[in-house]
């Protein structure tokens, strides 16, 4: 169909067919009076500009042009292109239920969302015994903004706020601008396999947000290559999920809250389990941590003992230092109620002004950290009961204090340099490959100093030294702070190894093992 710029075709109560494509690059409203579904497309793409969308147009005529061309791409199956300019619209928001595609000729093509609700949602209809699920949708290309002053937007992109739907991808996308509090970027709900790639959020409230801490969950949700920066809390925000890969060099950049934050919820319902957080960028995240803070580039926080957050791995990721004026008081990676969580591979710059790496709030079981370059190890097994315990241990030791909470901690430290571990109130602690450095040997002669004892209410078992090089000094001190523990003792090995005993008139147990002379 050859379509003129001055050409108009009116409804005038018929519908209309079109057999072959449009010719002719019309960017003017050429379709007038038609409803959804009186217009066949049998080639797209169908451009809101057909039914009187444009830059230059008011946002409320722009809202329902833009509705209406997305409901006939939808009815057709055809693509949806938005031209390159600013759209402005109001209302509602923009709601998308097909699997077609929608796109724009990159982040030059911008919707702008001057109303009250969420910009655009991704609601597929639930599939019935004659109709299949929609799935496959697919958005790229295009921006989608708010600007402070023009409604209050509570969110950008929301992806599967109905039923469920599978194989959503989202691509070269960039939403910035949402700021009300508790607004997002981005949000998946009930989603299915869904991909986030190549995109930008910023300057949101939240960057993303991923699930609902009290009802649905998605599974199987990809974060690539995309980028969560300056958003005014939280870059990331993960409230439930079966299934979660940030990776392929995502970058989380001075955001104002945390770079991710991970909650688990009561019950473990809905569940949060098995993510990975894999070869990507944090830098001067926390930028307000000083007044509401702290912050950190990673938080992982577990609801409860009976309702850990499990399954998680960290690895190769870049945490790179703040810069000067952040918070004092951010840090990279605070986690609580965590089992199965293996960090490995990452590197690790000292946060300026930040006090710490890591910190650990208890409660997790079976951590394996190794092969992790610039970390600060004086945190990462710190339990602390209260303030008055922070930072009193040594520069480059571990502290398994429990301050006197009952603490349960399982951590495997493969193939570190440890200065002195003063282990308190702790359960199975795994010391494995651990290599003597006599320059920065601790204050008690060097090698390792590990700290047993027992606790109120705090299961006491043993501490295992695997493979300790030639040459280290090891003090094994045992205090009893409470209710007497029967204990066994035994040492075998040609380690050079020390033992003080703090109560003799009680039994203690260690097991040295696979030492090298």
């Amino acid at each position: 169909l050859l379509v003129l710029q001055s050409g108009v075709i009116s409804a005038n109560g018929f519908t209309l067919t079109i057999n072959g494509p449009i010719v002719g690059d019309p960017n003017h409203q050429w379709l007038s009076g038609f409803a959804a579904g009186e217009v066949t497309f049998r080639y797209g793409p169908v451009i809101p500009n057909y039914f009187g969308a444009h830059p230059d147009a008011t946002a409320t005529t722009n809202a329902a042009a833009l509705a209406l061309s997305i409901a006939t791409a939808e009815i057709n199956n055809v693509r949806w292109l938005l031209p390159i300019g600013t759209y402005a619209y109001n209302g509602d928001g923009l709601i998308m239920v097909g699997h077609s595609t929608y796109e724009g000729e990159g982040f030059a093509s911008i919707l702008r969302y001057e109303g009250n609700a969420v910009a655009i949602s991704v609601n597929p209809t639930a599939p019935t015994n004659t109709t299949p699920p929609f799935e496959g949708t697919l958005l790229r290309h295009f921006g989608l903004l708010a600007v402070v002053g023009t409604g209050t937007p509570t969110g950008g992109l929301l992806l599967g706020s109905g039923s469920a739907s599978q194989m959503a991808q989202v691509d070269s996308i960039k939403v910035c601008g949402f700021t009300q509090v508790n607004a997002y970027g981005i949000k998946v709900a009930r989603m299915v396999s869904c991909k986030i790639r190549n995109s930008i959020f910023q300057n949101n409230y939240y960057g993303a947000v991923i699930g609902n801490s009290t009802t649905y969950f998605p599974t199987s949700t990809t974060f690539s290559n995309s980028r969560c920066v300056q958003n005014v809390k939280h870059g990331m925000v993960v409230n439930s999920v079966v299934g979660l890969a940030i990776n392929d060099r995502s970058v989380f950049e001075s955001n104002f809250g945390s770079g991710i934050v991970i909650t688990g919820n009561a019950g473990n319902n809905p569940p949060l389990d098995n993510i990975s957080i894999r070869e990507n960028h944090f830098e001067d995240n926390g930028r307000d941590g000083a007044i509401s803070g702290p912050y950190y580039d990673i938080e992982l926080l577990g609801y409860s003992v009976s309702a850990p957050m499990t399954s998680i791995n960290i690895s190769q990721n870049v945490f790179a230092a703040s810069a000067a004026g952040y918070s004092a008081t951010s840090g990279s990676i605070k986690y609580q109620n965590v089992w199965y969580m293996d960090v490995h591979n990452n590197k690790f710059a000292v946060a300026s002004p930040a006090s710490t790496d890591v910190v650990n709030l208890g409660f997790n079981r079976f951590v394996d950290w190794k092969y992790n370059l610039g970390l600060d190890l004086s945190s990462v097994i710190r339990k602390d009961g209260s303030n008055a315990f922070y930072n009193t241990t040594l520069t480059g030791a571990v502290n398994l204090s429990s301050g006197g909470s009952d603490i349960y901690s399982t951590h495997l430290l493969t193939g570190a340099y440890i200065g002195n571990i003063l282990a308190n109130g702790t359960t199975n602690t795994v010391i494995a490959s651990l290599t003597e450095d006599s320059v920065q040997a601790g204050a008690l002669g060097g090698g390792i100093v590990l700290v047993t004892g027992w606790l109120s209410g705090a299961t006491v078992h043993f501490v295992d030294l695997v493979s300790l090089c030639y040459g280290s000094v090891v003090v094994i001190s045992t205090h009893n702070q409470g209710a007497a523990a029967a204990r066994t003792y035994s040492v075998s090995g040609s380690l050079n190894l020390q033992v003080q005993l703090a109560n003799t008139g009680e039994t203690y147990r260690l097991r040295v093992s696979q030492m090298t002379h």
